[in-house]
């Protein structure tokens, strides 16, 4: 099974990404790395693609061959969130709705949203 995980290089994320690489699942991982780190995925056997989750050629591309998404990928910061309105909601609306389109367009089987 093809797996990818939007925000894998996250806390929660990178959790998720270690556990399913320890069952050995063939897993992507999308990061922006704007809060995500590379070191959550150190030892793991993983397809790495750094980028944002609203490009929505990039999620054509990652989402191709992958069955199954854990979208985690998200603007965290509720502070933040009062300070950059927009922004938080460019990342975590529109971008979540680019991911869902993809992954429609895409046939991915099953999505775990978070």
């Amino acid at each position: 099974m093809d797996i990818i995980v939007t925000g894998g290089a996250g806390f929660i994320g990178s959790q998720i990404v270690r556990t399913l690489a320890l069952k050995g699942h063939h897993l992507a991982v999308l990061d922006d790395f704007s809060t995500g780190r590379q070191g959550n995925l150190v030892d793991l056997d993983v397809k790495l693609q750094v980028g944002d989750i609203r490009d929505s050629d990039l999620l054509r591309r990652v989402l191709e061959e992958s069955e199954v998404l854990f979208h985690l990928g998200a603007y965290i910061s509720a502070p933040g969130s009062l300070q950059e309105p927009e922004l938080c909601y460019d990342i975590n609306i529109i971008g979540s709705l680019r991911v869902l389109e993809a992954a429609q367009r895409a046939g991915v089987r099953r999505v775990v949203l978070a």
